[in-house]
């Protein structure tokens, strides 16, 4: 079931994918900068680090996949011409990280977590090849996501990460300028290199709950 990252990275650029990308919210993402990459949920919690609370944490925990660590081949909310529903943080790491010496194992999903089946095998919800991954693999099914499994480990930004993009909403009191700055700050604790620029997030945050919004902007949500 472990897809070799090179045969992944070239059948994505064969597609024209230059760049994967993770989605979350402004206190997620502020841990993330202030390690120096990504953690999987379950190595942020037994860190003891900050982190907010995700609808499909229990589903993780019981399909197994909540010490992975989830990247996708396109920006949704560019795609979707709105929000990402993991958060308006959106880090933008080039292909070269199939690259990088430890890589975790690649795993591909053929559909999001959320969806999966307690009736169906685990092994059903992922590429089982490179060659089936390269036939059937379309680029904007949001299902198919990049998992690097079973990590306690920090995949590293510095090398890697080209662009941090934070979503301006639109809306609130000061919660953008509070959340960018925090970025900022914890940017600097994790002497980590990429610029943030921000996305205009249009309308798509003017209907969400302010307890939805404070959970995706505060820093210490």
């Amino acid at each position: 079931m472990r897809l070799f990252s090179g045969g992944v990275k070239r059948a994505l650029q064969d597609r024209g994918v230059t760049h994967l990308f993770h989605a979350n919210s402004v206190e997620t993402a502020c841990t993330f900068l202030r390690v120096g990459g990504l953690l999987s949920r379950g190595s942020v919690q037994g860190r003891g680090l900050q982190q907010t609370w995700q609808p499909s944490d229990n589903l993780d925990r019981e399909f197994g996949v909540w010490n992975d660590i989830f990247l996708d081949a396109v920006n949704i909310g560019e795609r979707v011409h709105g929000k990402n529903n993991y958060g308006p943080v959106l880090f933008k790491i080039n292909l070269n990280i199939f690259d990088m010496p430890g890589l975790p194992e690649l795993w591909v999903t053929k559909s999001n977590p959320i969806h999966w089946s307690r009736d169906v095998a685990l092994n059903t919800n992922y590429f089982q090849t490179v060659h089936e991954f390269d036939e059937t693999y379309s680029i904007g099914d949001f299902g198919s996501m990049f998992t690097l499994r079973n990590t306690n480990e920090i995949l590293p930004f510095n090398g890697y990460l080209d662009d941090i993009f934070l979503d301006f909403p639109n809306r609130g009191n000061g919660e953008f300028e509070n959340a960018i700055q925090a970025l900022r700050d914890a940017r600097r604790e994790g002497g980590v290199i990429a610029d943030i620029v921000t996305r205009d997030g249009g309308n798509s945050y003017a209907n969400m709950s302010n307890n939805s919004f404070n959970r995706f902007f505060n820093p210490r949500a």
